[in-house]
């Protein structure tokens, strides 16, 4: 399972990281540009950014999608647990639900700073799921289940290495960093409005790794991002891709559009009973960034 994921991290990275690759090698010639645009990337005169997000109406309800299994210790659904209360029913975290519709996960801000080869950065990314996650207490009633997550991450990076065309018009940048990630989630179920069944908060920090590949053409820069963190060293592990684009509008402001995945499988004890939480979840952001 581990390789599995890392593999399937990696690629999308790499992926990435060659299609960016490709294009700085292909753009360069033999002359050289010595006036640079004042629109441009490529200057290195404004090391900090903060992202603010574009908040566009449906924007990502209905691109985001994903997946999420909650188990107990029996690893699956046990079918009739019961009337509520009985003893002998299976406790509440022994349900398997998963997702239908209404998702939201999306960039919530990031403040960045990048001076010479070194690169500093913090963003925060919230996570919304519910009404159509729900699972059959007993024969006659559902409960609805409400998901809710927060993903602040902080990390600090070293470029190894950087190519600009001879042209002066492109450039690309490799990043290694490392830094730390927190997990808050908030997991709640209502039964006939009366009834909370599930409140539960998984919340942990772990250690992160991860590359950055990026490139910058003038007005335009590509950048794709992954990191991995926890490694099942603590029973659970993460890894969060992130691909955007931006286009400078000027000194000051740029736009940027991007796709953000985000993978976790965790497992923890709830009141004797095993939790095995497994998210997948993907979706688009929008933003526009300060330069200065």
């Amino acid at each position: 399972m581990f390789f599995y994921r890392f593999s399937k991290c990696l690629i999308v990275l790499f992926v990435s990281a060659g299609i960016i690759l490709s294009s700085a090698f292909a753009q360069d010639t033999t002359h050289k540009t010595k006036k640079r645009h004042q629109k441009s990337y490529l200057k290195k005169d404004r090391p900090w950014t903060l992202e603010i997000p574009l908040w566009i109406p449906g924007f990502r309800g209905e691109f985001a999608y994903g997946d999420i299994d909650l188990e107990g210790e029996d690893g699956g659904d046990p079918g009739d647990p019961g009337d509520p209360g009985d003893d002998d029913g299976c406790g509440v975290l022994c349900r398997l639900f998963s997702t239908e519709a209404y998702l939201k996960f999306f960039l919530s801000g990031r403040v960045s700073y990048e001076k010479k080869k070194f690169m500093a950065m913090a963003d925060l990314y919230t996570v919304e799921i519910g009404e159509l996650v729900k699972f059959n207490y007993n024969n006659k009633e559902i409960v609805q289940v409400n998901i809710r997550a927060v993903l602040a991450r902080a990390y600090a990076g070293y470029c190894f290495l950087e190519h600009t065309s001879a042209s002066q018009k492109s450039r690309i940048n490799l990043y290694a960093f490392a830094g730390i990630r927190f997990h808050g989630i908030s997991i709640t179920s209502d039964l006939n409005n009366t009834i909370n069944k599930l409140d539960i908060h998984p919340t942990w920090t772990e250690p992160i790794i991860g590359l950055r590949a990026r490139l910058v053409s003038k007005k335009w820069m590509f950048s794709a991002m992954a990191d991995m963190g926890s490694f099942y060293l603590n029973n659970s592990f993460s890894f969060l891709i992130n691909i955007n684009a931006g286009y400078r509008i000027n000194r000051l402001l740029s736009i940027k559009m991007g796709w953000n995945i985000w993978d976790v499988d965790y497992r923890r004890y709830y009141i004797d009973e095993e939790l095995n939480m497994r998210i997948n979840l993907a979706g688009p952001s929008a933003s526009i960034a300060f330069h200065f």
